[in-house]
């Protein structure tokens, strides 16, 4: 039993290294309503030229909340970059007719500068319907430790948004009882 999880953990940890290539942009959504990855949330990237954004790449966040995005036959390029995240059509996706989730923000725009093209870059987004919450995963961190959310934000001084989230969740358990 102990050997299969070890080969599990070795195999999510190679795939999810897959993902990050070196000269990437990848995200992580996470929806913090409910606790679990944030999966078919359409992405759009662009790049910051004087006054304009010119596209660079659209996608959408895989069944673990993750996405390059990036094009992977493309050239990462410094500069400034903006993410669009779709959170009205990833809550749409769960209404019914005895529930309305509707997204106060319908999306989440993130922008941010790169300079360094020779390491990974991982946007991370918590979302739910009132609120998003944004950080920087390093290059460092997104290549070496892949495996989610706590092992990348308990190393460069993270712990405060590990406690926040903690705090979170206990008091959604609280409330949810």
């Amino acid at each position: 039993m102990v050997a299969r999880l070890l080969l599990l953990a070795v195999l999510f940890a190679k795939s999810a290294h897959q993902l990050v290539d070196c000269q990437s942009i990848s995200a992580h959504v996470l929806d913090s309503d409910s606790g679990i990855p944030a999966a078919n949330v359409k992405i759009t990237t662009s790049m910051v030229n004087g006054s304009q954004l010119n596209y660079v790449y659209s996608t959408q966040t895989d069944s673990n909340g993750r996405a390059v995005v990036t094009d992977p036959n493309g050239q990462l390029q410094a500069g400034v970059y903006v993410i669009h995240y779709d959170a009205k059509s990833y809550f749409d996706q769960f209404n019914s007719s005895n529930q309305n989730l509707i997204a106060f923000f319908p999306y989440a725009e993130v922008k941010f500068q790169i300079d360094d093209v020779t390491v990974p870059y991982e946007v991370r987004l918590l979302l739910n319907r009132y609120s998003y919450t944004v950080y920087y995963a390093s290059g460092e961190q997104v290549a070496t430790k892949p495996n989610g959310v706590a092992s990348s934000i308990l190393n460069g001084g993270g712990k405060l948004v590990m406690m926040m989230l903690i705090t979170l969740l206990i008091a959604r358990a609280y409330l949810s009882s």
